[in-house]
């Protein structure tokens, strides 16, 4: 069988086939390694977004968890502030209406004192010594009673604005002041203690004014005068035994120096007497220091003891003039809100008070001439201009200097009197 040979044309379609189906196979390759590439790219910037996206969801997250945390703290802060500013205010209240019942105990005691002290019901005291003594001590012990109910009044007023300040806001500011919370506390442990005290001493008042209602009153002076000569007396019999006690010391001192001194003059040398000699000089000078010191001591007692008499006598001589003091000088004891000045005018003043005694002697009104008799009753129609005071028994006819001379006599006598009673300013 005769067999027909491939044409040179044949072989090349076959190796160009083959060559294009390598071609073929290369490309398709390579478009799959690209998807694949690109399908795994895709994925993972996919899978970082996520990522990302769950990483700022967490943060947000954690952000409104402190915020919340924080509001709920600011809250809970806010809530204490408030509860602490009521808890004070309860405090605050409390001590605020002790203050006003104590206020009136220790007025109703100051005029329980007032009654026994300055009328006759008291004068049965002058013969029950121990009865006395401690009525005396009793009004020692309650002396200052007013000043602390003023003081603990301005406090608790103080706490009153703060708190009502504090409270009126819908988140406080500040916290209250432990100091200022302890205060309180203390202020009403301490009004609780006055209280007391207030009310025994009323009980005891009013059982003293009874018994006096059942009592011969007498007809010696008043217990006031009774207690100022007692106390006058006390203080004279303190000052004569406190100078018998600096004469004992100053003789036992010289007594000790002598026997130094002689001592020292038989068993020393010359030279240690000298230097005895400047300590003794030294010592000496100490000791008149000392008794110098001592003297001026007991003088200023005995000075004091003269000023409460002399007060005392003032004011006792003031009283006999009483009524003619209330008769003629209304235009100076009368209260009005028209001051009197040293320049001889008025001004106006707040509250209604009487006629200045400086303000008098610095016009010239109290000198004891003519010209002190025209100013004085200038200074009468300056007082009651516009009715403002009466004129009363004041005459304030210019040509009668007899009766501006009877005036200003009773002015340049009882005026210091007159101040201390508050018929005067000062």
């Amino acid at each position: 069988m005769n067999s027909n040979p491939s044409s040179p044309l044949d072989s090349k379609s076959t190796v160009s086939y083959f060559l294009l189906a390598g071609i073929v196979f290369v490309a398709v390759l390579a478009w799959f390694s690209i998807s694949y590439l690109q399908s795994d790219k895709a994925k993972k910037a996919d899978a970082i977004r996520q990522l990302e996206e769950q990483k700022q969801a967490e943060e947000k997250n954690l952000e409104e968890q402190r915020f919340a945390e924080q509001e709920a703290r600011r809250n809970a802060s806010v809530q204490g502030r408030k509860s602490n500013w009521t808890r004070f205010d309860k405090k605050n209240e409390e001590l605020l209406t002790l203050l006003a019942n104590a206020d009136v105990l220790n007025k109703k005691r100051i005029a329980s004192e007032n009654v026994l002290l300055d009328t006759p019901k008291g004068r049965f005291l002058a013969t029950d010594d121990a009865e006395r003594n401690v009525f005396i001590g009793i009004r020692e012990k309650l002396a200052e009673a007013t000043a602390e109910l003023e003081q603990w009044q301005i406090s608790a007023t103080s706490y009153d604005a703060t708190i009502s300040q504090m409270m009126s806001l819908a988140a406080p500011e500040s916290d209250v002041s432990s100091e200022d919370f302890a205060k309180a506390t203390g202020l009403v442990e301490r009004v609780n203690k006055l209280t007391t005290e207030l009310t025994a001493a009323n009980k005891y008042l009013e059982g003293l004014i009874a018994k006096s209602d059942s009592t011969s009153s007498g007809t010696g002076s008043l217990l006031r005068e009774q207690i100022a000569d007692i106390e006058a007396a006390r203080l004279a019999r303190n000052v004569i035994e406190r100078q018998k006690e600096v004469q004992q010391v100053l003789d036992q001192e010289e007594a000790k120096l002598r026997e130094l001194l002689k001592s020292q003059e038989l068993t020393r040398k010359e030279k240690e007497r000298e230097l005895l000699q400047i300590q003794f000089d030294l010592e000496m000078k100490q000791k008149e220091k000392d008794i110098e010191a001592a003297r001026i001591a007991a003088k200023k007692e005995l000075d004091d003891l003269e000023n409460a008499n002399l007060i005392a006598a003032q004011d006792q001589a003031m009283k006999s003039d009483i009524k003619k003091i209330e008769s003629v000088l209304q235009p100076f004891t009368s209260k009005a809100k028209a001051a009197f000045t040293s320049r001889g005018n008025t001004t106006l003043q707040d509250d209604e008070k009487p006629v200045s005694l400086s303000a008098l002697e610095g016009f010239g009104a109290l000198e004891q001439t003519e010209s002190g008799y025209t100013k004085l009753l200038q200074a009468a129609l300056a007082c009651t201009a516009n009715n403002q005071r009466p004129l009363g028994g004041f005459s304030t006819d210019i040509h009668d200097f007899s009766k501006a001379a009877d005036a200003q006599r009773l002015l340049r006598t009882h005026g210091q009197a007159m101040v201390r009673a508050g018929l005067l300013e000062k």
